[in-house]
């Protein structure tokens, strides 16, 4: 086992970024299943996620929606993860899951070059290497085995932009939370971030609508409680508890496993099989992994606890 996963420090951070993709795993199957309330759902999905945690910080006895720090970062961050939500949601419409799945990924990218230029974190050739590695695994499982002009159809390139973007704001809201880290607790930092992307989806629901023809069933708002509690709020506390026991670069190369998480599910659950190609993409992937986590062993062993 690395160095960087035996030690205690390291074994938390690890098992907090898994515990986020594996309340990942779910969201596109369901928000596939929920159209065409795409917007809708982004919506819900914040308001209950801003629930969730002001609930967690009145239980704690903490002031609500207390926050300190730059206010631009704040709403870059805020306005970053509303993109991310609205783009993904409405550009999976107009694609197919698969290629969703692969496009999608470039948030892994944006995230590594942002924590680099931004945050200024630790780069080296085995690290950079690793990364190669976990991508090239990530695009093996996506690709598994079918013509590419299935994943990437000209009709389907309004979707895949889409969720491009989606990807690339999810990098940049990844940085603002991290930077947002540093004066504030995961539970102030998220809220308020959260709060600002539930009031700039709002208005972009009040302007496009819900994406529906009618008013939300009741069942699709339940839907939005869960993955909004689960598939938003929880998820995103794990993850930013596990980028402050690593770094952002390593929290981002653990989320390439997403894919792996996804299969496992189809197959348990929905008696999907699993090709050979996800036996092989996920055995790089998980090189890739061992790779920066090598490498982040003295980093985790020497940085102070977030």
């Amino acid at each position: 086992m690395p160095a960087a996963l035996a030690s205690p420090r390291g074994r938390s951070a690890a098992a907090h970024v898994f515990g986020t993709v594996l309340l990942w795993s779910f969201v596109p199957v369901v928000v596939k299943q929920l159209q065409p309330y795409n917007l809708g759902i982004s919506l819900g999905r914040f308001v209950f996620a801003v629930l969730a945690l002001a609930g967690i910080q009145a239980l704690r006895g903490r002031r609500l929606f207390a926050f300190q720090g730059s206010r631009g970062v704040l709403l870059l961050g805020g306005v970053a993860m509303a993109g991310n939500y609205c783009f993904f949601n409405v550009g999976l419409r107009y694609t197919t899951a698969s290629a969703a799945n692969l496009v999608v990924q470039v948030e892994v990218v944006a995230l590594v070059l942002l924590a680099r230029w931004v945050l200024g974190e630790r780069w080296t050739r085995a690290k950079a290497l690793g990364i190669v590695v976990c991508m090239s695994g990530v695009l093996l499982v996506a690709w598994d085995g079918r013509p590419l002009h299935t994943l990437l159809r000209a009709q389907d390139l309004p979707g895949n932009a889409l969720v491009f973007l989606a990807g690339c704001c999810w990098g940049v809201y990844a940085v603002c939370q991290r930077l947002l880290a540093r004066t504030n607790s995961t539970l102030e930092s998220l809220t308020a971030l959260f709060l600002v992307s539930m009031a700039v989806t709002a208005a972009v629901v009040a302007v496009l609508g819900t994406g529906g023809d009618r008013p939300m069933p009741a069942i699709i708002l339940l839907w939005c409680a869960v993955l909004g509690v689960f598939g938003t709020a929880a998820s995103y506390v794990l993850l930013s508890r596990g980028i402050a026991l690593s770094d952002a670069t390593t929290a981002a190369m653990m989320t390439t496993s997403l894919p792996l998480f996804t299969a496992t599910e189809a197959h348990l659950v929905l008696g999907e099989s699993v090709s050979r190609w996800t036996f092989l993409g996920g055995s790089i992937i998980v090189s890739g992994l061992l790779l920066v986590a090598h490498e982040e062993a003295p980093l985790l062993e020497d940085a102070p606890e977030g």
